[in-house]
């Protein structure tokens, strides 16, 4: 199986596009939109699921409970997320000249099959 990619990067109207959900939970526009409670358990899913839906990005399910106002919503959708492992990150810096990283290593206590 394919592994899932976890990458993302925040759109650009992020911070409108929240807002406009927050009016939706309101009723309403309101100045205060970074504040609107979230703790309801529908209201969290509705715009948990809606977040996801729109920025193909999901919640973990331990980040749940830290998911209180929009504004704890904001903080999470606003963070971009790299999907790649530490070597192939080791890869893209400039290393200095005295790390080798040898990327096919050979443990030598393991048999190969021959």
């Amino acid at each position: 199986p394919t592994r899932k990619s976890r990458a993302y990067q925040p759109p650009p109207d992020l911070q409108d596009r929240l807002e406009g959900m927050a009016a939706e939970v309101r009723g309403g526009p309101t100045e205060n939109w970074r504040n609107v409670s979230v703790e309801n358990i529908r209201t969290k899913f509705q715009v948990l699921s809606r977040c996801y839906k729109e920025f193909g990005h999901e919640v973990p399910s331990t980040e749940l409970a830290n998911m209180k106002t929009f504004q704890d919503v904001l903080e999470f959708y606003k963070t971009a997320v790299v999907d790649s492992d530490v070597y192939n990150q080791l890869i893209e810096k400039d290393l200095p000249p005295n790390v080798n990283i040898q990327w096919d290593a050979y443990d030598h206590l393991v048999k190969k099959d021959s």
